[in-house]
């Protein structure tokens, strides 16, 4: 397994032609003050598949923060769909998150686990918004 894609952003979908549409992907957060509350965000990752693998696959993302303190796990069940042989298939997961609070500054990391293998990491950094200086 190979992850392709993993990331946030302010929204993603899949349309009907199986193609991926992500909207304001992002790495920053830049809060006016603490807590940050973020409405909603969307982890996306890709994952692609040999030919060869097969079976059922589960699939956590686990939000960590500056203190490394666990703050959410998300899983996700599904069957890797049978690519022809030399092929690759590939598996999509959208990861809607509604109010989200970042209690403090600095790294949040956002990791994807294949069962108990970490495979992917992606960082977000919270940070204070600077105030417009007023023009006389």
């Amino acid at each position: 397994m190979e992850v392709k894609i993993f990331l946030t952003a302010d929204y993603a979908n899949v349309d009907s032609s199986n193609k991926l549409n992500i909207l304001g992907a992002f790495t920053q957060i830049q809060a006016r003050n603490l807590p940050a509350v973020l409405i909603h965000l969307y982890v996306v990752a890709q994952l692609a598949f040999d030919w060869s693998e097969e079976g059922h696959r589960i699939v956590f993302i686990r939000l960590f923060n500056p203190d490394t303190k666990e703050l959410a796990i998300l899983s996700f069940e599904f069957d890797i769909p049978k690519a022809p042989f030399g092929q690759t298939s590939r598996v999509t997961i959208l990861a809607p998150m509604q109010n989200v609070i970042f209690e403090e500054f600095g790294a949040y990391e956002f990791k994807l686990f294949m069962g108990e293998d970490h495979r992917a990491s992606m960082t977000v950094d919270v940070g204070l918004r600077s105030q417009p200086k007023n023009e006389s």
